[in-house]
């Protein structure tokens, strides 16, 4: 089992049958635009976030299977039965997770690296995690 570490920037956990359903974000004034593929949606555009943006779902027992960000730092993705993505970079294109696999986020993480260290700090990750 992995515990997430806030100091890591990393929300969501492993080791548990539970699926990341929804993130909230607080940009601190930078400009974010997100994307998500949902279980059952499809593709949903939350278009440039605000810190009372939530990404996905709640309540509704439906998980994170994809994500795409536009923004000036780095992320990756643990995919359930497949592990960490690489890291990679907030371009509005790349996407990180699966489509039609019937395969759920576990853990979403932002880079805290030298490059993007004061922005970084400047994040908060909200965790909104299903325990059912």
């Amino acid at each position: 089992m992995a515990v997430t570490k806030a100091a890591e920037n990393v929300i969501g956990i492993t080791g548990h049958a539970l699926r990341l359903e929804a993130i909230r974000i607080n940009p601190y004034g930078k400009t974010i635009k997100a994307k998500a593929h949902i279980q059952s949606k499809g593709w949903v555009d939350y278009g440039t976030i605000t810190k009372d943006t939530i990404i996905g779902t709640v309540g509704e027992k439906k998980r994170i299977e994809c994500l795409c960000f536009e923004g000036d730092f780095e992320y990756r993705v643990h995919i359930q039965s497949s592990g960490w993505t690489d890291w990679t970079k907030a371009d509005g294109v790349a996407t990180l997770g699966t489509v039609g696999q019937n395969l759920g986020l576990r853990l979403f993480s932002l880079d805290n690296l030298k490059k993007l260290e004061e922005y970084s700090r400047t994040i908060l990750l909200e965790n909104i995690v299903s325990l059912l």
